[in-house]
Order: structure tokens, then C-alpha cells, then sequence
């Protein structure tokens, strides 16, 4: 098949026009109870889980086949997992293979303006959460306005979104579309979505009650619950180094390629995520690999 816009990998609509044949999905057929016991209900229907515009991975030798377990070691799985996550870990953007071209992940594209000071970004149209709600800009608004410019979660803008002395401005487009704009030139801007751990996004539709805006009765729960404040408590369900928040089985709605439903003092487990939003060239859902 020829080579699309990017290497490795192709949009559906891009696949499908060099090949000329409409794509038809599927997947391992079955659903982990360990997953249902957290995130609720799942479809069965593959196409009612994936994205209306899944990325397209072409994979290395062959076509895979589902099954078997992936097992590593983590050094310190009580702060964060970074030899693991690195398996399960999606953002906006990667780095491909060759380690120099960046290419979508979760977006479906980008475009930077000549100035170097706007970034656009369109998300994939249907995409979900691992609780089958919707992943939309509503999720990146929340994720900018809520937590990195509410004083009381973040007292001062990190340095990587600040620019010219100046915080970014996220403009929300509609409900795929969203632009960061920056004060001065931001060349670093893409190579840093395309390597950092932390997702400029949140979940909304389940964060929103864990936020003081939303909930006026968040301070008395978070002091129910031993914290001092609804801060303490909020950062107990976000946090930047996603694995730094151990709520692995309260239904945190996740985006990565596994989603770890037990943790103990010796090990986690983690199971395919069946809202992935990655087939192969044979439209089955990735990833091939049921739990590690």
C-alpha cells in the first residue's frame, strides 16, 4: 500500500482512498468482566467503541493475533510507573518510529501558523473515553480553564505553557477543533506534545464533581474523605503523571491502551482498553496484546 501523509500510518478515510476498498472492523471478541466491574456497561459492537475516524497503524511484519500477556518491572510503582505507562501512554501527538518525524495520535491532525503562535488541533470525531462517554474539547477547555488557570489547583502556570511571559490561550473551535495560542513563537510547542506525559485534558463529565465550581459540597467531602481540602481531594483523581493516581478501580475515565483494573503491593493489571481508538490495516482494534 502506498505511503499516506505520514509514516506507519494512516486516517481512514486516507487508507481507504489508496486502497481503493472500505475498511471493516473487529475485535478480540470479548470483553474482560474486570472491565465492566469498573467502567459499566460496554458494547460489544466494535464500531460503537471506536472513533468514526480511528487511526490506522500499519504493523510491522504481519497482521497480529489477539492473546497473551505482556510482564515488566517498575522501580517505583507508587509514583508513577514510567517504565510501564510508557506501553499504555497516548498523547495528542508521537514521535514516529524513525524518531524524528511527529505524527497524530489522539488528534487527528495539526496545523502550526507561519508565526509559530497558533496551534490548531482536531480531535477524532466520536472518540470516547474508557467509560464510553465522549472525548471532546469540552475535556481540553476543562482541563485549561478549571485546573491550570484556577488559582486554588494551579497557583502559578507551569513554564511549558507559558510563553513570552504569558500563559497560552486555549480557544475552543467546536466540538473536534481547538487552538493554543501562544504570546511569543513556540517552536518547541509540537515536540513537546509529541514526547510529555502529561494530556492537556480531562474528563469533564467526571471531574466536574470533584471541582468546588461545580460542587459546592466538594470541601465537606474531601474532609469526609481525610483530606484537608477539596485541592488535596481533587489531585487524588488528576494528576499530570496520570499513574501518580492510584483510583484504578473507581471508573477514572482513561484514554490509553490498557486500563489497569487490580493493583497490589507486587503487581498491577491491566486490560485492553476496548475504546481504543487504533486498528491495524486489517481494521482490527489494537492492542493485539490482552493484558500486562
Amino acid at each position: 500500500v502506498a505511503a499516506g501523509m505520514y509514516p506507519q500510518q494512516y486516517d481512514v478515510a486516507e487508507f481507504e482512498a489508496i486502497t481503493g476498498g472500505k475498511m471493516e472492523f473487529s475485535d478480540r471478541g470479548a470483553i474482560d468482566p474486570a472491565l465492566t466491574k469498573i467502567y459499566g456497561d460496554i458494547p460489544t459492537d466494535v464500531t460503537a467503541r471506536l472513533p468514526e475516524e480511528p487511526l490506522v497503524e500499519v504493523p510491522y511484519a504481519a497482521i497480529g493475533k489477539y492473546g497473551g500477556q505482556l510482564e515488566g518491572l517498575s522501580l517505583g510503582p507508587e509514583s508513577g510507573n514510567s517504565e510501564y505507562l510508557s506501553w499504555r501512554h497516548v498523547g495528542f501527538l508521537r514521535y514516529s518510529d524513525d524518531l524524528k518525524t511527529i505524527v497524530p495520535n489522539l488528534v487527528k491532525s495539526f496545523e502550526i501558523s507561519d508565526d509559530l503562535k497558533t496551534f490548531t488541533f482536531t480531535l477524532r470525531k466520536g472518540h470516547k473515553w474508557s467509560d464510553g462517554k465522549p472525548f471532546t474539547t469540552s475535556d481540553v477547555q476543562f482541563w485549561w480553564e478549571d485546573i491550570i488557570m484556577n488559582k486554588e489547583l494551579t497557583p502559578e502556570v507551569p513554564a511549558y505553557w507559558t510563553f513570552g511571559g504569558e500563559p497560552m490561550k486555549v480557544e475552543i473551535v467546536d466540538e473536534v477543533t481547538f487552538k493554543f495560542i501562544t504570546a511569543a513563537p513556540a517552536p518547541g510547542m509540537i515536540p513537546w506534545l509529541a514526547r510529555t506525559w502529561i494530556l492537556p485534558a480531562s474528563p469533564r463529565h467526571f471531574m466536574e464533581s470533584k471541582h468546588l465550581t461545580y460542587n459546592p459540597d466538594i470541601n465537606a467531602e474531601a474532609i469526609a474523605a481525610g483530606k484537608a481540602s477539596w485541592v488535596d481531594y481533587f489531585y487524588t483523581f488528576h494528576g499530570e503523571w496520570q499513574d501518580s493516581v492510584h483510583r484504578w478501580t473507581e471508573g477514572v475515565p482513561r484514554l490509553e491502551a490498557w486500563l489497569v483494573v487490580e493493583e497490589t503491593p507486587e503487581f498491577q493489571l491491566a486490560m485492553a482498553n476496548p475504546y481504543y481508538h487504533v486498528v491495524d490495516t486489517a481494521g482490527q482494534q489494537l492492542p493485539y496484546v490482552n493484558k500486562i
